[in-house]
């Protein structure tokens, strides 16, 4: 049994480079943002000052100063530019205006690359006051389509100031810090109650086309969250210090017609329930829904919210929900990544 007492070990052979090369002046007034719908979004999400077209994995929450952040992976820095530019970008929605973030770091990616110069993915994060807490992938990318190393799941947190540019304050080791997709990678998805953030995991599965076995669940009290040996891990019955113990509760099955996609969005909704929105049988499949518990750890039940003409499968991936920003409809925005245009939004029931 694995046991990951490691944590001093990983801290210390996983730090972000040792300074940046500027700064950026605070902004003085936070705008608070008022309702939108998925057609605004589109519209909106074309017109980000200081990126192109193309970006994956686009999460978005809003900050307790009415503002709205976004991160996003393989980023253009403008129109035309058919290469990601940038590994990473942050963006900045205040009303009626969207734009990237300025980088501090050299090569214009918001979160640093490594001294080895493998860079982070960021997927869902959470936002307590002026922290924010990213989950997501450290690769070490290759020239070539789709050519890259899994390095393991890392968080990062994020100092925003309120009326201010978000700020990279450091890296974190997830217990599948350095490991490679044969493990669980704790970088599906993140959320909190009043008593817990939850971090979900999820393992490859190559031979079901590298779909995922999803919904493995960590549980950690905030203070707690950047020392993954205080993690705990859902068994199917109980919590469990060892994180070789946990269990998959949305696990692909043998028909491929389960699972999750390679990240997903996790939610409370205001009644209580739990949503996972993803694409049910891996990023290439067709359609968007969500798995739906009394729990993060289940039991799940599914429910298609698009159909498969709505959603195609292989130039769409990485969907997800951004249930905290409001619409006129009262619905929910979800989104998907497109591989060869922006990421488009739509509005389905809460």
């Amino acid at each position: 049994m694995r046991i990951i007492a490691v944590v001093a070990v990983l801290m210390a052979a996983h730090v972000p480079p040792a300074s940046p090369v500027g700064a950026v002046a605070p902004r003085s007034v936070a705008v608070v943002n008022a309702s939108t719908s998925a057609a605004e979004m589109n519209a909106r999400t074309t017109e980000i000052t200081g990126l192109g077209d193309l970006f994956d994995g686009f999460r978005t929450a809003p900050l307790e100063d009415g503002r709205w952040l976004s991160f996003t992976g393989d980023a253009t820095a403008e129109d035309g530019q058919v290469w990601p530019v940038y590994d990473n970008a942050a963006v900045v929605w205040d009303q009626g205006t969207q734009r990237r973030v300025q980088s501090l770091w050299p090569g214009g990616h918001f979160f640093p690359r490594w001294p080895d110069g493998s860079e982070f993915w960021p997927g869902q994060f959470l936002v307590s006051g002026t922290q924010v807490y990213v989950i997501g992938s450290r690769v070490k990318t290759y020239p070539g389509v789709m050519q890259w190393t899994a390095l393991g799941a890392y968080g990062a947190t994020v100092e925003v100031p309120a009326g201010g540019d978000p700020l990279f304050l450091r890296y974190w080791p997830t217990p599948s810090s350095g490991l490679d997709d044969t493990a669980v990678q704790w970088s599906g998805a993140i959320a909190a109650d009043d008593s817990y953030v939850y971090v979900h995991g999820l393992r490859d599965r190559p031979d079901a086309y590298h779909a995922r076995d999803g919904g493995y669940v960590a549980r950690v009290p905030l203070g707690w969250l950047e020392i993954p040996h205080r993690w705990q891990f859902w068994t199917g019955s109980t919590w469990s210090r060892y994180d070789d113990n946990a269990v998959p509760t949305i696990p692909l099955g043998a028909a491929g017609t389960n699972g999750t996609s390679s990240a997903y969005t996790l939610h409370r909704t205001a009644v209580g329930e739990w949503q996972v929105t993803t694409k049910r049988g891996g990023d290439l499949a067709s359609g968007l829904g969500r798995y739906v518990a009394p729990s993060p750890w289940g039991p799940w039940s599914w429910q298609q919210l698009l159909p498969d003409s709505a959603v195609c499968s292989m130039d769409c991936y990485l969907t997800g929900a951004a249930p905290g920003i409001p619409t006129t409809s009262g619905q929910l925005l979800v989104q998907w990544s497109r591989t060869n245009s922006s990421p488009v939004w739509a509005e389905v029931p809460q």
